[in-house]
């Protein structure tokens, strides 16, 4: 046989990597050529030339630092919405102001071993809570010895890196092509959620990011890629603890990626010490709940177990349709800015338009046919993402469809169906990337002999899409960027810090036990926990009766001797005496009034 000559095969061999790294090489090449594919990509992304030595430094874009370009381009909403709130004076209230303080309580004496208080508690006679405390521990250290803007700040470098990793492992599954768009869609879907959802320490906001890149890493695993299953672990098991409604979709999610694991021929022997590495870090993830499952009669994994198998009448299949129409129909809710950040309670109650109808029955019959399609050309990597994206629909559907229709829990879903933009977001990904890796055409063809220029031109197209691609992700990040609008309690920022400064006023130095008491509507809910955090981080012990159910039983007060008492009210006059110390006002339509009061007593009891 007459063998080629080695500039013959670079040349060839060259031509190959490029229609690989950009995620259309042809499904019938042997596997062994596309492992060799695998090795090359690799040691580009490096900056380093898969025929030996380095590439020119015009290359370099198309290694490590094109990947960085396009995460940082995809994390601008996010950068800039964590700006915008330090300028806004963005400090901890309500629920956020709960979650501090028992972030801060995690080294102490009554470290939580639950998360944060359900909504579903209305429906059973014991108080349910979400099934970890891991929200806790991330920002466990902010919440001691930061100001109080640094849990924010922690939660929103937690979701910047994220999306990196997300638009890394889009990279290696579908080439640069494949980044670019996973890039630009993050950035798109970051402009379906209100500014301050991205980086919110609230339970709901903060598990959405790593909930994304959960499904590029359930995708990697089923993939082959082993090395993830400890970070699929960990980030499903943080996902399903921040937030009850995060609990099917990653079970499920990453169901797929350990069965493709576990029927991946690559790998198995290598890939043992990785799964006793997942099985540690799944203890170490569930150990809080699991003590309390222990010691707790019913423990909080028996209550939610229970709120999640008998609540009552709910809002059927019909809702659940309707979520899944307006996750994945056109208009999909990752293209939508939201009018209102709660507005998808009121969209699965009414019909939905029939385009958006028949695009989403387009779209789910797409899915299918894409992951036969893939199954048929024994691709591993197309049917595990349609598999993924079914899924998503199928929990979105169930989520839905299983919510209380008990009116005080209607607007819950307002913001457990923040999880039907990544949702939405993987379908559509899916669908056009299965379809131009299944049926596109290779983008470079050998160019005639002795035509120079044209190969010259040949050469450069792909530098110069990769460059326009680039531009246009940034242009995507920086319009949602300079899009947003401000936080959602931005009004309460300022007000809430007036308080907390007249309190530390008119407290003195011997006054380190305080109960806190007030009105218990939502808008003095809002000051009375922000009081009670501030209070806190200066070493005070503090009871707050009505907050105890959130907090726990160490802020019931019982017959403890206090201090002091702050009142806070939204009312000019409240029913109680003591010192004005402050009365702020804030918003327009409706005007609020909060008054605080402070009455000093050598024994008190709530």
């Amino acid at each position: 046989m007459r063998g080629h000559s080695p500039r013959k095969r670079s040349s060839r061999y060259a031509r190959r990597l490029t229609c690989h790294d950009l995620g259309l090489t042809a499904s019938t090449e042997p596997r062994a050529s596309q492992a060799a594919h695998s090795r090359a990509v690799a040691a580009t992304d490096r900056g380093a030339s898969p025929l030996g030595g380095r590439l020119p430094a015009g290359r370099l874009l198309e290694g490590t630092v094109l990947t960085l370009l396009a995460g940082l381009a995809a994390s601008l909403p996010v950068i800039a919405s964590t700006v915008k709130g330090l300028g806004e004076g963005l400090t901890p209230t309500g629920d956020r102001a709960i979650i501090a303080t028992r972030a801060y309580d995690v080294f102490s004496s009554h470290t939580p071993l639950v998360g944060q208080y359900s909504a579903s508690t209305v429906l059973y006679s014991h108080i349910v809570h979400s099934l970890g405390p891991m929200l806790y521990w991330l920002i466990a250290l902010p919440s001691r010895f930061g100001s109080a803007t640094t849990p924010d700040v922690v939660i929103a470098a937690v979701n910047v890196l994220a999306i990196f990793a997300t638009v890394a492992l889009a990279r290696r599954r579908g080439g640069v092509p494949l980044m670019l768009a996973t890039a630009g869609t993050l950035a798109l879907m970051c402009n379906s959620f209100s500014p301050e959802t991205l980086h919110d320490i609230w339970n709901p906001s903060a598990g959405l990011l790593p909930f994304t890149l959960l499904l590029f890493v359930s995708w990697s695993l089923a993939c082959g890629e082993y090395r993830l299953l400890p970070a699929g672990i960990v980030l499903a098991s943080f996902a399903a603890q921040c937030e009850l409604v995060f609990l099917l979709p990653s079970v499920g999610v990453l169901a797929v990626g350990v069965f493709g694991l576990l029927t991946h021929a690559a790998g198995r022997a290598k890939a043992w010490p990785w799964w006793i590495a997942a099985l540690v870090a799944g203890l170490a993830c569930w150990s809080a709940p699991i003590v309390n499952e222990l010691t707790s009669h019913p423990g909080n994994l028996t209550l939610a177990a229970e709120a999640a198998l008998s609540h009552g009448p709910t809002l059927g299949l019909t809702a659940g349709w309707r979520a899944v129409v307006h996750a994945i129909g056109i208009p999909p809710w990752w293209l939508q800015s939201p009018s209102n950040p709660f507005g998808r309670a009121g969209d699965v109650r009414s019909p939905a338009s029939a385009l958006a109808t028949i695009s989403c029955l387009v779209i789910l019959c797409g899915l299918l046919i894409v992951g036969m399609a893939g199954l048929r050309r024994r691709r591993r990597d197309v049917p595990a993402a349609a598999m993924i994206g079914l899924l998503l629909c199928l929990s979105l559907a169930a989520v839905t469809s299983s919510n209380p229709t008990r009116p005080s829990l209607i607007p819950s879903l307002g913001y457990t169906l923040w999880f039907g933009s990544a949702a939405g977001m993987w379908v559509w990904l899916t669908i056009g990337w299965s379809i131009a890796t299944l049926y596109g055409v290779r983008l470079r063809r050998p160019a005639p002999a002795g035509a120079s220029r044209a190969r010259a031109l040949a050469g450069r197209a792909p530098a110069a899409g990769i460059a326009l691609g680039l531009l246009a992700v940034l242009a995507v990040g920086t319009a949602v960027a300079l899009g947003e609008g401000r936080d959602q309690d931005g009004d309460e920022y300022k007000p809430v810090k007036t308080v907390n400064a007249a309190i530390e006023h008119a407290l003195g130095p011997s006054d380190r036990v305080v109960l806190v008491l007030g009105a218990h509507d939502f808008t003095a809910f809002d000051f009375r926990a922000a009081v009670v955090y501030d209070l806190r981080r200066r070493g005070i012990r503090v009871y707050d009766p009505a907050a105890s159910v959130r907090l726990g039983s160490w802020y019931e007060p019982g017959k403890h001797n206090v201090d002091a008492t702050v009142y806070v009210y939204d009312e000019t006059r409240p029913p109680m005496h003591g010192r004005v110390i402050a009365k702020v006002s804030y918003g327009v339509r409706p005007h609020h009034t909060i008054t605080v009061m402070v009455a000093r007593a050598r024994r008190a009891s709530g």
